[in-house]
């Protein structure tokens, strides 16, 4: 069943080789009993918005409402470059969507002051006309030729990234949501959006044709994400839900306990057969995606001010990066620990007859998280 759900190649991208930086910023390590055994501080100044891991599972890029983009070595919790994409002088310098391209050279990011794609080992930066607004999020097709934006005022745009910054016609697509969206991920065969519009529910769109193949309405729709198979959407409210891609069925819908908040990111990790959910409460929740199993929760994992904002699963290894209004990108590693099973049944739980080709509940606990944060 796990070879029929995962993609067909699953091979990985070569890991792009970083400069040493030119500064280092320190690093801080603890003692912590209750998740890990070590803890690595690095900074941001604001709320961290948005992460994404590179291809390779190297590395992760950071957005904060400080204006600046990092590029952080994961295995090593160091910054390898701090990029300033919004300047200070704006009255809100807010990053708020970053998205690595398929070959892991670059990031896009974008921000108040548009669209803007970064070199990840030089810094170099490319901007351009095609979308200069309030960008909400962002996402770079699988084939890494599209860029697909969404603006705070619902104006969805396709961007050709090989003519931006360069010439004209780099917008080839607009699509306006009559909404604010949240969120936005691209299929694989580059010809699909689903979107999370907020009170407008999900929506996936027929690109080529700019038409609408299905809507879903179930409150309001915070973020969305493909299975790795393409043949699955997460999406989360108030509630998870597990949609069919292709018909927009709805599969299954969870209510996470002890969680009143609303959900604020999800993402599958590479097998496709568990989600990590992040709440506005500060809550991360590990999840089976066809039984329904809570397999870890920590309504603390954020400490201080917890709220989350972002979460992502390296593609390569049993990693989750979260980061939100602590100013930190944690990442817990869910692979080093051997201790009593805690999984708890999702309450409210529905589904119908058709379940999910997914890999068996879990049994391990995560067993040590390194913090990225402030300094």
């Amino acid at each position: 069943k796990l070879k029929d759900c995962a993609p067909n190649d699953r091979s990985t991208p070569a890991s792009p080789r970083y400069s040493a930086p030119h500064s280092r910023f320190p690093v801080s390590r603890v003692q912590d009993g209750h998740l890990s055994s070590q803890k690595a501080y690095i900074a941001h100044s604001a709320v961290v918005k948005s992460l994404a891991w590179s291809p390779s599972g190297t590395h992760i890029a950071s957005g904060s409402r400080d204006g600046k983009l990092r590029i952080i070595a994961a295995s090593a919790a160091e910054i390898q470059r701090e990029i300033v994409v919004v300047p200070e002088s704006l009255e809100h310098p807010w990053i708020q969507s970053v998205a690595w391209s398929p070959d892991g050279l670059n990031v896009a990011v974008g921000a108040v002051n548009g669209l803007t794609i970064v070199h990840a080992e030089t810094g170099h930066i490319s901007r351009g006309g095609a979308h200069g607004g309030h960008l909400e999020s962002i996402s770079w097709s699988k084939g890494g030729r599209q860029v697909a934006t969404a603006s705070l005022s619902g104006e969805v745009r396709v961007v050709d990234v090989t003519k931006y910054g360069k010439e004209s016609g780099a917008v080839t697509n607009r699509i306006e949501m009559n909404h604010n969206v949240h969120s936005l991920e691209w299929n694989n065969t580059e010809d699909r959006l689903a979107v999370a519009a907020g009170h407008g529910g999900l929506h996936v769109l027929n690109i080529p044709s700019a038409s609408l193949a299905f809507k879903w309405s179930d409150g309001q729709i915070q973020h969305v994400a493909w299975h790795p198979s393409y043949k699955y959407l997460a999406a989360c409210s108030s509630n998870l839900l597990l949609i069919d891609a292709l018909s927009g069925l709805l599969l299954k819908q969870f209510t996470l306990p002890g969680c009143h908040l609303s959900l604020t990111g999800l993402a599958w990790n590479g097998a496709g057969g568990r989600l990590a959910v992040a709440a506005y409460g500060g809550a991360l929740f590990i999840v089976h995606a066809e039984s329904g199993t809570v397999e870890y929760k920590d309504h603390k994992v954020a400490q201080q001010d917890g709220t989350l904002y972002t979460v992502g699963w390296n593609p390569v290894e049993d990693e989750v990066a979260i980061g939100g209004r602590n100013n930190a990108v944690i990442i817990l590693d869910l692979t080093g620990a051997e201790q009593e099973e805690r999984r708890t049944p999702t309450s409210n739980m529905r589904w119908n007859s058709t379940g999910l080709p997914l890999e068996k509940p879990r049994q391990q606990v995560p067993g040590c998280m390194r913090m990225i944060a402030k300094l």
